[in-house]
């Protein structure tokens, strides 16, 4: 089976889940509070070892590198608290993990044992250890939040199950096994955040995550770009309709674009907020780099005749209003009231006529007959036919039709 296409679509799925349950990713961002959960994400060791052993020598070289990862970074300090119980407390099972770590309001218990000394692997002497991750997470009440939570995490790092010390290698495999064991706990946390919409640490981990595997040259590393992507386009949502900083959400598109040069969602967003930041050229170059990719997108179509008018190159507004329009509502990706709104402002600053015949060519394909009306008519008073016959006639024909539309319900 295509481990990487198990993990792209668990990823999905946990992804469409929380729009699902938020009632829309909007709404679900318009909600996001940074205090939800403590700034430390609490870490516990347990590994079970037989005490004057050889077990014993390589469980505390493997805290030891575990501790040196967590140190290596102002940011893994910042997130993670670590403390080590296992001459304190050992578990059997996955059910007394999960309840102690309940009890104790734990984040994240490492839990496991090594296996006895002088076993043979292929005839040299190792050593086994058998690890499990038990983590908190939010949860439904169908509980189905932390299954999909688990078959992520295992398909993602699927390849990390061989935890084995050879003793010839032991120093090598010890680096190895928590390096490994360090890079799953970041992933853990770095989702458990995203999920409870810690966004800020989530982005911070998953960012840090993604270059220790790129060093490492792992193909885990681009499993992560899913996960980063959408935090990244969550947050750029945030800081746009909590915070109104565009700033922000600018460096966030620019990020998921290093990542996807051709993302959607980061392009069309970052053209609109190009445009709110006053940088019009730079918005207008962006919209073309997106009528390239992704032709006869309604969207697309809507920004590029946008710009048309603003270089009152208007014959072309028409071309592009024409083949939205053709689109068909049950087409459209947009909320034609949000458009009509936001084109309504822009009347009011630039007084520029040819924006209310967007206003009424979009209202009279969408919306109501009245506000198609009175902008049609609004921009026949006050546009020069000259200017563009087609925009102008057409302005006059749909104006003639509903005429023609009200006399018949006389």
């Amino acid at each position: 089976m295509d481990e990487k296409k198990i993990a792209e679509g668990i990823t999905t799925a946990i992804l469409e889940f929380v729009k699902k349950e938020s009632k829309g990713i909007f709404e679900w961002v318009r909600k996001q509070e940074i205090n939800i959960l403590p700034l430390n994400f609490n870490v516990v060791l347990s590994i079970g070892y037989e005490k004057n052993s050889q077990s014993e020598t390589y469980y505390k070289q493997l805290k030891k590198e575990f501790t040196n990862l967590i140190n290596s970074s102002p940011k893994f300090e910042h997130h993670l608290v670590f403390k080590d119980i296992s001459s304190e407390k050992l578990f059997a099972n996955k059910q007394i993990a999960e309840k102690f770590r309940r009890e104790k309001e734990l984040d994240l218990i490492i839990w496991g044992n090594f296996s006895e000394d002088g076993l043979r692997d292929e005839g040299k002497l190792s050593n086994k250890i058998e690890l499990n991750f038990t983590f908190g997470h939010p949860e439904n009440e169908k509980k189905e939040i932390g299954e999909m939570v688990k078959l992520d995490i295992g398909s993602r790092f699927y390849v990390y199950n061989n935890w084995k010390i050879n003793e010839e290698t032991s120093l090598k495999d010890i680096e190895l096994i928590s390096s490994n064991m360090f890079d799953i706990s970041i992933y853990i946390i770095a989702l458990t955040y995203k999920l409870w919409g810690r966004l800020a640490e989530s982005i911070e981990l998953f960012e840090e995550i993604y270059k220790r595997l790129q060093k490492k040259n792992s193909n885990i590393g681009n499993q992560i770009i899913p996960h980063l992507i959408n935090c990244y386009e969550q947050f750029s949502l945030y800081a746009i309709f909590k915070k109104q900083d565009f700033k922000i959400a600018t460096q966030l598109f620019q990020k998921v674009l290093i990542l996807q040069p051709k993302n959607f969602f980061a392009l069309v967003n970052l053209a609109k907020v190009k445009y709110e930041l006053g940088l019009v050229e730079e918005s207008y170059s962006i919209t073309k780099q997106l009528l390239e990719f992704y032709p006869r997108n309604p969207s697309v179509e809507l920004d590029v005749a946008f710009h048309k008018i603003l270089k009152k190159e208007y014959k072309g507004a028409f071309k592009h209003y024409n083949r939205l329009i053709a689109v068909g509502r049950e087409g459209l990706d947009f909320n034609p009231v949000d458009v009509v709104a936001f084109l309504d402002k822009q009347y009011q600053q630039l007084k520029e006529p040819a924006l209310l015949y967007a206003i009424g060519i979009i209202s009279h394909s969408y919306l109501e007959d009245d506000i198609s009306k009175q902008s049609l008519k609004q921009f026949i008073a006050q546009f020069k036919e000259y200017s563009c016959k087609e925009m102008y006639r057409n302005a006059q024909k749909i104006l003639k039709s509903k005429m023609l539309s009200s006399a018949k319900k006389r």
